[in-house]
């Protein structure tokens, strides 16, 4: 957690009770300058926590572009920035859609998960408290029924599940674009495809190819008119038919039933088309 950012534990839960909601209802309400709020705000609410308010609210409004509820979730800037967004969390769980049981790896706030505990039950992991509190609120949020929460270290437990995702923490002072450079690194991460029937993991879009796991499949996903690009590798998976299909009025709640498919060698990720849903898949044999 950076030293200066105002949203912490703290924080979050006073923001669950009643006197910290009427802080973001208030915060919420204005469009006045911040300064100015932050002065009315302090002569009924801790300074501390008018700080966090205010913070947390401009994070849900830049949150709109990627989650439906955003005015309701937690965040903190960096696990806003990282997280999947809505639509694409959902066709990542519509490919683990025959897994009961699945495990998120380095959860963070918990994009993915939103997706994935409508269809199944997950077991959501990070070692950060703070992330995971924040996801644990956002699946509330999401009336999701049957998820867990573990606070660990993605490499210390056992993966007795149907199916292991990972968002590997690509952040630490700056972004990291090598696959050795994310926590847990790519290699370990690969291990995984001996343990586990299905592995899906989420990397950085211009992570080097030679940085990709060999026999595995790699998907670009482009998202709409915001053009929202993400990459992922998929391990242990039967490989998709060749088809091409377009949905134009796929949308965040309801997404197509099986997105646009097509086969295609490695390129620059600025050749992917755009069109409101596009899926790239290449393998890596």
């Amino acid at each position: 957690m950076n030293s200066s950012d105002p949203i912490t534990r703290e924080a979050l839960r006073y923001f669950q009770g009643s006197e910290g909601c009427e802080l973001l209802v208030q915060a919420a309400a204005t469009d006045q300058n911040p300064l100015r709020i932050q002065e009315q705000l302090r002569r009924s609410f801790p300074a501390e926590m008018c700080r966090a308010g205010l913070a947390l609210v401009e994070l849900r409004q830049r949150a709109g572009k990627k989650f439906m509820r955003a005015e309701e979730m937690f965040f903190d800037r960096e696990g806003l920035e990282m997280a999947t967004r809505e639509e694409v969390a959902h066709y990542r769980a519509w490919r683990l859609r025959d897994c009961e049981k699945i495990m998120d790896l380095c959860c963070g706030i918990g994009g993915d998960l939103l997706a994935l505990g409508q269809h199944a039950e997950v077991l959501a992991v990070d070692a950060d408290r703070r992330r995971l509190a924040m996801a644990q609120h956002n699946s509330q949020v999401y009336e999701l029924q049957q998820v867990r929460f573990i606070a660990a270290e993605a490499q210390s437990l056992r993966m007795n599940v149907d199916a292991v995702f990972v968002d590997p923490a690509r952040r630490s002072g700056q972004r990291k674009r090598r696959g050795e450079g994310y926590s847990p690194p790519l290699s370990w991460v690969a291990d995984l495809r001996t343990k586990v029937s299905r592995l899906a993991v989420k990397v950085g879009p211009a992570i080097p190819e030679e940085d990709l796991p060999p026999d595995c499949e790699v998907e670009f996903v482009s998202s709409g008119a915001s053009v929202a690009r993400e990459r992922s590798i998929l391990a242990n998976w039967p490989q998709q038919a060749a088809a091409r299909r377009s949905y134009p009025n796929a949308t965040p709640s309801k997404p197509p039933p099986d997105p646009t498919l097509w086969w295609h060698r490695p390129g620059p990720i600025s050749s992917i088309p755009t069109p409101p849903w596009c899926v790239r898949i290449y393998s890596t044999n």
